[in-house]
């Protein structure tokens, strides 16, 4: 036994193509209406258009968001400039260990100058001259993108830099934490 089906279905797809189906007896016949009002309407095409349009827009913002990945460089790179003097250390996983120029019996210091050198300092006096490089990658802490700052054999995160303070975090699992101040 077949129940009739009232309708009052209206598809608007583009243009003036505007198709209304009134009642019909059956789901097949609406079916097989709608496919043929499409057809006719375009409205396949205008989705392929639309679907290039977004594939498009996604590309575009793909080669956007590379490009300001890769040629990005290290902000406030002229903040590093100049001495700071060692605070305290601490251990990135169990935080039990910290050391202190008290706790250690030694003050330290590093310097880095224009020219991409850092110079390090124990008890005010030079104990190491080596380069230093200022880049931009993942900390593996957060995997998000940080300033690195690479020197001594070591890569680390710049945490905090401003006129003041200078916090670096070794960029390895069993990294530390250092602060400094100027």
């Amino acid at each position: 036994m077949r129940i009739p089906i009232k309708t009052n279905l209206e598809i608007f797809p583009c243009g003036d193509n505007n198709v209304k189906l009134k009642t019909f007896n059956g789901g097949i016949r609406i079916k097989r209406f709608v496919k043929r009002a499409i057809r006719k309407s375009n409205l396949s095409t205008n989705v392929k258009v639309m679907g290039q349009c977004i594939m498009g827009f996604i590309v575009i913002m793909a080669i956007f968001s590379f490009e300001s990945f890769v040629f990005s460089k290290p902000q406030n790179q002229n903040l590093l400039i100049g001495k700071w003097i060692w605070r305290e250390s601490i251990h990135i996983d169990n935080r039990s260990y910290l050391s202190t120029p008290k706790l250690m019996g030694f003050r330290r210091s590093i310097v880095f100058t224009n020219d991409g050198n850092v110079i390090t300092y124990k008890n005010d006096t030079e104990i190491r001259v080596s380069k230093y490089e200022l880049s931009r990658g993942t900390s593996i802490f957060d995997q998000q993108v940080h300033d690195l700052l690479t020197y001594d054999g070591g890569t680390y995160v710049i945490e905090e830099l401003t006129n003041k303070y200078l916090v670096l975090t070794k960029n390895s699992s069993d990294g530390y934490r250092s602060r400094f101040y100027r």
